[in-house]
């Protein structure tokens, strides 16, 4: 195991780009903690850019909130929501939906 004097010293970009992976886990934590996000935290919550966010939020595509005409805000749990609509079926699930079609349509046939 290296003792501290025998590593080599990381260089002060090496030191920033830590820092920087730090804080950018600490808000990812953050977000994750809090029901009402701000938009900075929303867009890291869904891995976006803000640039995009703020296009979904004028579309009116995304649920958000502006208190006062001010700021933007997001509910964590409609957020999940949002991400979670338009679910792309497996090709069982295709298979299952058609076999059931097909069982329905013969029974249709029958009577």
């Amino acid at each position: 195991m290296e003792t501290l004097e025998k590593r080599p010293k990381k260089g002060i970009e090496e030191r920033i780009d830590d820092l920087e992976q730090q804080v950018n886990s600490l808000r990812e934590m953050l977000a994750n903690s809090k029901d009402i996000l701000s938009m900075d935290e929303a867009a890291t919550y869904l891995n976006v850019n803000k640039s995009y966010l703020y296009k979904l939020t004028s579309n009116q595509q995304i649920p958000h909130y502006k208190p006062n005409g001010g700021k933007v805000y997001f509910e964590r749990v409609l957020l999940d929501e949002w991400l979670r609509q338009n679910p792309v079926k497996t090709i069982a699930e295709i298979d299952a939906d058609a076999s059931r079609w097909l069982i329905n349509e013969n029974h249709r046939r029958k009577k």
